[in-house]
């Protein structure tokens, strides 16, 4: 619609809290988290998709350890996709974090 999206404190506080969930993310620098790699993390934690429905999942790809590296962190960090968010709002996730 051609509006910004909210900035977080913008936002109610429940709009990004509450029961969560840590997918552990195999993904090769720069590479593009989609479906499949959701659906393997959701396994790797044993939890259902359709068990995240209201849940805050984070997204663990390994790069929070290379954040004093400027140019690995910010050059080669993996990211999602437009399948990855329709994935997240099939399984109506409360929200998403990296």
């Amino acid at each position: 619609n051609g509006k910004r999206a909210r900035y977080t404190h913008e936002m109610p506080i429940d709009a990004y809290t509450g029961d969560a969930v840590c997918l552990p993310i195999d993904i090769e620098p720069w590479g593009l988290i989609g479906p499949k790699e959701l659906e393997e993390g959701c396994k790797k934690v044993g939890i259902k998709p359709e068990e995240l429905e209201g849940m805050v999942v984070a997204l663990d790809t390994g790069m929070h350890k290379y954040f004093d590296d400027s140019k690995a962190y910010y050059h080669y960090a993996a990211g999602t996709g437009v399948e990855a968010g329709k994935w997240f709002v099939k399984h109506k996730v409360k929200c998403v974090a990296m």
